[in-house]
């Protein structure tokens, strides 16, 4: 289990500085960063724009580096936005195979789950295949979850609730 703070906030930020096009509404339309090569042209962003919580960094910054008269270009740019948010969940998930904890797949959930661009580029950042569930209440069933081992009877209770399917991507 992992999160990225305001990862659905980066888009609007990353849009002026991506697209001709700034009124655009998200990642898959400013010129699809999603078709150029792996990599980023050798840019690296780090988008801890205010702090991060996985890790526990909240007065980290943002960086962006290997910045080139050639590699800085809009696709690029796009690119590595998507691939720096992607990889605080690969670092997250890391820390748990350090511990023993394998993975088969990913779930994505979120607004940057509906990103095309973010579908497509995830399965090579996190090194699994990659499943978005139809949008629903996630986080909150989640925190429920969580606080349910504190009090099982309530998670019990909570059940008989319908189930999520969940779409393979």
């Amino acid at each position: 289990m992992g999160s990225r703070r305001h990862a659905g906030e980066l888009e609007p930020h990353a849009r002026p500085q991506t697209s001709a096009e700034a009124d655009r509404t998200d990642l898959d339309r400013i010129d699809l960063g999603v078709h150029t090569e792996p990599g980023e042209g050798g840019l690296t962003l780090v988008p801890y724009f205010e702090g991060e919580r996985t890790p526990n960094l909240p007065d980290a910054t943002a960086a962006l580096s290997g910045m080139t008269l050639s590699s800085t270009t809009r696709p690029n740019l796009t690119r590595a936005a998507v691939g720096g948010m992607l990889g605080g969940l690969a670092a997250g998930m890391q820390a748990l195979r350090d511990l023993g904890i394998p993975f088969e797949r990913a779930q994505l959930i979120g607004g940057g789950a509906q990103s095309e661009a973010v579908r497509r580029i995830a399965p090579d950042v996190l090194g699994v295949p990659v499943e978005v569930p139809e949008p629903a209440e996630y986080v909150a069933l989640g925190a429920a979850r969580q606080a349910s081992s504190l009090v099982p009877s309530v998670w019990r209770m909570g059940r008989t609730a319908h189930a999520v399917e969940v779409a393979e991507s």
